[in-house]
């Protein structure tokens, strides 16, 4: 899909406009006092991916007419520099706030998946990938289980199919060994390709567990029932979120429900069906959990993790950093702007008094104002040619 370029400058922000898919266009370069709250409940616990080498990073609040304040994430050093300095990296924030209902369908949820399923309080998320690309749905193949259907009896299927005597290998529990959390020391990264990190009873690698204050490591997953798979169809695969067709094979996935003492329920691009226990479908894990209220470093809406919460204003940065040479640096006008505040709260004000200065036409507020990420792509940033006028994805490392 192509996005339209609207401004003159090489990279754009770009939000997708296709049914329920969110996008995410309210950055900002954050002030002083927020850039340090990353560094306390981000960088110090060792998540973020911030940068630690020589250069720092901008702040919004302005130190004189030429110079800003700056935050040095290698050793937690304040400073300042040259507002036509290209060197410091850029990490976009954004504010939002959330009540005990906080996430609606196709959300990224607290593990990183998006939310496919809302009953009541109890919200349905969809592991960020897939599990296995082919799976056999048990090595007891004619044994009737007894498994449910409705949306409810994943979790109680995949406890039922691990303990059958005899038990050694399934695609429940492959989804039971799955789990994702924030990288930290005590984290082993698993053969998938995807980036997450699992752990299993039988590899080279060892269960992942929280350890010296890493955040949350979610391995609540199953495998889902045949109504919450039909579910997450619905909810993720015909929106064109979630990651279901990455080779372009379609919807085929196993559930946790059986159909007999032979056969169990997968779905085929979304009719139910029925086949042998020993044939090999896609696995995607699931978990649930209740309530919605952030926590520090959770996933937030928009792929990026909570450092601060004041009340009910949470304040999440964005995945990755912004570094587009030339408009890097702090802002194209060396003249005092006046009226940058240092605390937070002010880095969203600040940020539209640096693009609304007079002669103002790049800088790292605009690049914070111009990022934009969706409910389905979290990682990517969008680059228009000079020929054709239209983006096309740039995915940043």
């Amino acid at each position: 899909m192509n996005y339209k370029a609207a401004h003159t400058e090489d990279y754009y922000k770009a939000a997708q406009n296709n049914s329920g898919v969110v996008a995410y266009t309210d950055w900002f370069l954050p002030s002083i006092d927020e850039l340090q709250a990353m560094y306390d409940n981000l960088h110090a616990f060792g998540v973020g991916g911030f940068l630690v080498g020589s250069t720092n990073y901008w702040s919004s609040s302005e130190f004189n007419f030429d110079s800003a304040r700056t935050l040095g994430f290698a050793s937690n050093s304040s400073g300042t520099q040259t507002k036509s300095t290209s060197s410091p990296p850029v990490r976009a924030c954004r504010t939002f706030t959330a009540s005990a209902s906080a996430y609606a369908l196709r959300d990224v949820g607290p593990a990183g998946g998006l939310i496919f399923y809302i009953s009541g309080t109890t919200y349905y998320e969809a592991a960020p990938s897939d599990q296995s690309t082919g799976y056999e749905w048990s090595n007891i193949r004619n044994v009737l289980v007894g498994t449910g259907t409705a949306i409810g009896a994943g979790q109680s299927n995949t406890t039922a199919i691990i303990n059958q005597s005899g038990h050694s290998y399934s695609a429940a529990q492959v989804c039971t060994d799955y789990s994702t959390g924030s990288f930290f020391n005590g984290y082993y990264k698993s053969t998938q390709v995807d980036d997450y990190y699992k752990a299993t009873q039988t590899d080279d690698y060892f269960k992942a567990t929280q350890v010296l204050g890493a955040s949350g490591v979610f391995n609540d997953y199953f495998l889902p029932s045949v109504d919450e798979l039909a579910a997450l169809y619905t909810n993720l695969f015909l929106e064109g979120v979630g990651n279901l067709n990455v080779f372009g094979t379609g919807f085929d996935y196993w559930s946790s429900t059986e159909s007999d003492d032979l056969n169990a329920y997968w779905n085929d691009d979304g009719t139910s069906t029925i086949g042998m226990k020993s044939v090999k479908h896609k696995v995607r894990a699931v978990r649930t959990f209740t309530g919605g209220s952030y926590a520090l470093r959770d996933t937030g809406p928009a792929g990026g993790l909570i450092f601060l919460i004041d009340g009910s204003t949470y304040y999440e940065a964005a995945k990755f950093d912004i570094t587009l040479y030339p408009d890097d640096i702090w802002n194209n006008v060396l003249a005092l702007l006046g009226g940058t505040g240092s605390t937070v709260g002010t880095g969203q004000a600040n940020t539209t008094l640096m693009i609304n200065q007079s002669g103002a036409t790049f800088g790292a507020a605009f690049e914070c104002n111009d990022y934009s990420v969706t409910g389905a792509d979290q990682v990517s940033y969008y680059k228009a040619t000079i020929t054709d006028n239209f983006y096309f994805k740039v995915t940043l490392s």
